[in-house]
């Protein structure tokens, strides 16, 4: 490598190079001013399964070296399961914001992912390892979602081989002999271990970039230490074989992936010009000893030990060996301190921060962190204070619990009697979160002032899926219907329909129908049409989906649907409102403000905190201009 390249790189990597003083002239960096990176994702490994941490029950020798030479950032947080971390890294900001519930469907093709953001300034991109963002549809599957290659696996539940069409699969997940796929062809069996196919495949990769000066991204994700535990003998020797020997042997298998990763890179002569960062998924499962100590919780839980992760950042010139940071940041950091040091120009919306910044000035930029778990009547949900001080915490069975983090850094003793405005605040800051990132961000195109037009964008979300959604909007019907004539208030072909007959609305979804009263003329009117599916993948005779129809904030109809099908239907297509998709069918009267919510409404007395439908009522029908004097 070049001095002046290695020089560049360097400067790069520290967070002293500006776009304006690196760039081409053009606002993008060349391809030699631009760092590989390496993003190295290990799944459920908590705070206490690395040596440097003062762990003395488990071998991590390359983490721990990495941690010496890099930066190790001690108050990392990140979600507190798989799918939802992911997609966080990902995308840069909250997975509801997108509408993301876990892992089914996945992220819609719309959202500017890190890997086409790093795509647009001339860098590779490869996925390798499990996925866990969406397996039911190609349009979630990583080469739609911004990366030139994958091997890989989609979900856990597919080891062992596909699924049949339109069914999850109940089978075991196993690290041996594996069933991977490549690129968007069909799953095959592999021969070996899983941890050692993807560690061959990421070192191989590395090899092949030997001789190539154009920048790329690996996105290297792990599925050790998560169960099953099935070390390979050679690390499965160095422990008792019980439970918790076999564990502490994965995590030592995870630990020499990162081993022969960084080897590679000095070999191939990659290391002096490679951005590097290591993390966990989620707080470690803790189910065979305590992977978390000394915080409390576990993975699957928004208390300390369920969403704080290790996190070390290795990049020559970058920071001190050794560094320690003790401020707030998480895995939204990931994208903007990424597209950073390679000069990308990421979507709208990201709410992390660029890691370098942090190390430089001492101090974390981050805001407040909420977490939220939401069925159609449970939810848990956490607020972590801007300054770090301060969790609260609900588990949907019992009752608010507080931390002081600054007096008792494990998140163990609940303070709440003491500090009963601290926990009110934060409830309140939970409240606006969550109403700001329930309304999905779409397209509306109104085609002219009665409100004809369409909805796009957020493809996968804009439609019955996983989890919550309901479609509101005002309307006001100026004539009754002609017998026999059907009028769209809104449609999505093959999914779902709202529609106007004989002077009552109609919703028809899943082969449902639900029915309102005769709808009065001349008058604004607030519809919610609103839906909760629940899948259960190892369980399908638990399946189950909630329809409900409020007009005006009142329950009108509602249904259970048994065991629903998960749908494959035309996501891409529009939500037309007003109209049909030839334009017919047309809604006689006006259509004001159609919004997509990814959430389940209820009426007030029924529901959980910040799900009620009085929420949407509370501006509905106000604004005179859209409407006659029948407006009330």
């Amino acid at each position: 490598m070049s001095t002046r390249r290695l020089l560049v790189r360097l400067l790069l990597l520290s967070g002293l190079c500006a776009l304006s003083a690196c760039d081409d002239g053009t606002g993008r960096r060349s391809a030699e001013d631009q760092p590989n990176v390496v993003l190295l994702l290990i799944d459920d490994m908590g705070i206490n399964d690395v040596g440097f941490n003062g762990s003395t029950d488990v071998r991590t020798p390359h983490i721990d070296q990495l941690a010496a030479e890099g930066v190790y950032f001690s108050r990392h947080y990140t979600d507190s399961t798989c799918a939802a971390t992911r997609a966080g890294i990902l995308t840069g900001t909250e997975p509801a914001r997108h509408g993301f519930r876990p892992e089914h469907r996945g992220i819609s093709p719309e959202v500017v992912t890190l890997p086409e953001a790093l795509r647009e300034v001339g860098y590779s991109t490869h996925h390798i390892g499990k996925w866990h963002l969406g397996y039911t549809t190609p349009l979630a599957w990583p080469t739609a979602q911004g990366f030139d290659t994958f091997e890989g696996f989609l979900h856990q539940w597919l080891l062992r081989g596909p699924h049949e069409p339109g069914h999850f699969n109940l089978k075991e997940p196993t690290y041996q002999n594996p069933w991977l796929q490549k690129q968007d062809g069909p799953a095959r069996p592999y021969k070996g271990h899983l941890s050692r196919i993807l560690t061959d495949r990421a070192v191989e990769f590395i090899a092949s970039r030997a001789e190539s000066n154009d920048p790329w991204f690996l996105n290297l994700w792990l599925y050790a230490p998560h169960t099953p535990l099935e070390p390979q003998q050679a690390y499965a020797a160095n422990y008792p074989d019980t439970p918790r020997g076999r564990y502490l042997a994965m995590v030592e298998q995870a630990d020499a992936t990162v081993g022969a990763v960084m080897a590679a890179l000095e070999r191939y002569g990659q290391e002096e010009n490679t951005l590097v960062l290591v993390a966990s998924d989620n707080g470690g499962a803790g189910r065979h000893y305590d992977s978390n100590y000394p915080l409390h919780g576990t993975k699957a839980t928004y208390l300390e030990g369920g969403v704080r992760a290790p996190l070390i950042v290795r990049g020559p010139g970058q920071v001190p060996a050794g560094k320690v940071i003790h401020e707030v940041v998480s895995n939204f950091d990931y994208y903007p301190t990424i597209a950073a040091a390679a000069g990308a120009h990421p979507g709208q919306g990201l709410i992390g921060q660029d890691l370098a910044r942090v190390v430089q000035e001492g101090r974390s930029q981050a805001g407040s962190l909420a977490w939220e778990t939401v069925t159609a009547n449970r939810q848990t949900w956490s607020v972590l204070s801007a300054d770090g001080r301060w969790r609260l915490f609900q588990f949907y069975l019992g009752e608010p619990r507080l931390f002081d983090l600054e007096a008792d850094p494990t998140g163990r003793e609940d303070v709440i009697a003491e500090y009963p405005q601290v926990a009110a605040d934060l409830t309140k800051q939970y409240l606006r979160w969550r109403q700001d990132i329930s309304l999905l961000d779409l397209d509306y195109q109104a085609e002219d002032a009665s409100g004809r037009g369409r909805m796009t964008g957020m493809s996968l979300q804009r439609s019955p899926g996983f989890g919550g959604f309901s479609f509101a909007i005002e309307l006001q019907l100026d004539r009754a219907p002609l017998e026999g004539e059907v009028q769209v208030v809104a449609l999505q072909e093959e999914q779902w329909q709202i529609t106007v007959q004989d002077g009552r609305l109609i919703l028809d979804m899943d082969g449902q129908r639900l029915r309102t009263g005769v709808l009065e003329l001349n008058r604004c009117t607030h519809v919610v049409a609103t839906a909760h599916y629940r899948y259960a993948a190892r369980f399908p005779d638990k399946n189950k989906a909630l329809l409900a129809l409020y007009v005006d904030g009142q329950l009108v109809a509602g249904k259970e649907i048994a065991n629903p099908e998960p749908r494959q239907a035309p996501f891409l297509a529009p939500t037309y409102i007003g109209q049909d998709a030839s334009g017919e069918r047309r809604f006689a009267g006006r259509l004001v403000s159609p919004q997509i919510y990814n959430d389940y409404l209820v009426s007030g007395e029924d529901g959980i905190i910040g799900n009620g439908v009085e929420v949407l009522m509370q501006k509905a029908c106000t604004d005179p201009q859209h409407w006659s004097d029948g407006t009330k």
